[in-house]
């Protein structure tokens, strides 16, 4: 082989090896730069992730917040409801345990205080039929005749209701509720709110 050949050998290994030098090179740099991208992109959806994972853990937490918030709240109420019952259950046994003589006085005042035409039926529980008797109607159409100017003709109906204590005046259709439990009733809210601040400050 000659000298010349040689060098074009030589000549073509040394391109050759220039030219991979610079392959190999681009292809470093070319790593380098996927790695360095990939470790971006990583640590950008790392924060993407932590942050939707934050998200999540806020919301969760506001909704069992909320949740608590809304249990207590419906606890408060039923209990409040369960103090207000409790009440008016005692209010309605302290009404109807009335001493006998306190009992009568006090109906015969409510009944005054409603009666419109003075021939009205009374009906009422079948314990306080007993309790009310002829001289209890009379003293109360005597009162009606010397007081309202009004026919005293009040009468106890043959009928009688479940009611814990009180009356119901009828005449015709027309029924005027006097029982104790309408009464509580018509005045329930008033009451409700006066036991709510009770148990608010309570």
């Amino acid at each position: 082989m000659d000298m010349s050949l040689n060098k074009i050998i030589d000549q073509i290994e040394a391109e050759t090896r220039q030219k991979s030098d610079h392959i190999m090179k681009e292809a470093r740099t070319k790593a380098e730069q996927i790695e360095k991208q990939s470790l971006e992109e990583a640590k950008l959806m790392k924060g993407k992730i932590l942050e939707q994972a934050k998200q999540n853990a806020q919301e969760r937490e506001r909704r069992m917040l909320q949740m608590a918030q809304l249990s207590g709240k419906k606890e408060i109420l039923a209990e409040k409801q369960r103090a207000i019952h409790s009440i008016f259950t005692a209010v309605l046994d302290r009404l109807a345990g009335l001493e006998q003589g306190k009992y009568r006085k006090m109906l015969k005042h409510m009944l005054l205080g409603v009666v419109k035409t003075g021939k009205e039926e009374i009906i009422v529980s079948p314990k306080d039929r007993k309790i009310l008797d002829r001289d209890w109607i009379e003293s109360v159409n005597h009162e009606l005749i010397k007081g309202k100017g009004l026919p005293g003709k009040l009468r106890f109906s043959d009928e009688t209701r479940d009611i814990s204590g009180g009356f119901i005046l009828k005449e015709g259709r027309i029924e005027v509720n006097g029982s104790f439990e309408a009464i509580l009733k018509y005045n329930q809210s008033e009451m409700e709110s006066l036991i709510a601040d009770f148990l608010l400050f309570k």
